[in-house]
């Protein structure tokens, strides 16, 4: 009976009509002119930059993933400033621009720890 039912009306099983979730990955804006990125945190929404020429290093956060109050001011404590015309966070130290990148990627690093761990976006 209930196979008539489903021949006589075209029914499908529900897993057959919507496809699996799949959650989104994060849209991040292009780097500004003269920066790459040096660390990708992809599922935490966070990527670390540097430009080659300034000695400047750079948190980018995706899109759909801003950074919470607590994640700005950890940035900013470590020293960070936000950059609205480049939409990142930056920190620039021209005398050593080596130990500049290694604080922002652990920085980095940190955030997107604490975002895998359920605390922050």
């Amino acid at each position: 009976m209930i196979e008539e039912i489903r021949e006589k009306h075209d029914l499908k099983p529900a897993a057959e009509l919507a496809p699996p979730f799949e959650p989104s990955k994060p849209r991040f804006a292009e780097p500004p002119e003269g920066f790459i990125p040096v660390a990708n945190h992809v599922k935490a929404g966070v990527r670390v930059l540097k430009n080659l020429d300034t000695g400047t290093s750079a948190i980018q956060f995706s899109d759909d993933r801003v950074p919470t109050r607590e994640e700005k001011d950890r940035m900013e404590e470590a020293g960070l400033g936000y950059d609205p015309s480049q939409r990142q966070w930056t920190k620039q130290d021209a005398e050593l621009p080596g130990a500049n990148l290694i604080k922002v990627r652990e920085v980095g690093r940190e955030i997107a720890e604490a975002r895998a761990e359920g605390r922050g976006r």
